[in-house]
């Protein structure tokens, strides 16, 4: 997802090509706060999280690293959301390989022999 990111950052320079949404799903922190402002400013887009997903935790704040767009937060059961304008507000409390693991129950329906 960080490519994915990387990708529609560059293709909005590209006048063939016009992003209507970007939507993200478990992506983790791509650039600072100087490139999440740019991209935020020429591509509308969409960074959904579930739960404590442990890949939008890294890299670390502390290394200068800052997320993109607005956070979609979903809770655990996927029952009830909240908008994150800002790295601190979707409240991680802990980091959760399996939540990166089960986006929207979709995942683990869909790939099922893959998780043992």
């Amino acid at each position: 997802s960080a490519a994915a990111t990387l990708f529609a950052y560059d293709l909005y320079a590209n006048p063939s090509y016009e992003i209507a949404h970007f939507y993200i799903f478990g992506s983790p922190r791509v650039g600072n706060s100087e490139f999440a402002d740019d991209f935020n400013k020429h591509v509308e887009g969409y960074r959904v999280v579930h739960n404590n997903d442990i890949v939008p935790c890294v890299p670390p704040k502390s290394f200068d690293y800052a997320h993109i767009s607005l956070g979609i937060c979903y809770n655990e059961n996927n029952s009830e959301y909240i908008v994150c304008d800002q790295d601190d507000k979707c409240q991680i409390g802990k980091c959760s390989v399996d939540d990166h693991l089960n986006y929207l129950s979709l995942l683990r329906n869909i790939l099922p022999s893959i998780f043992v």
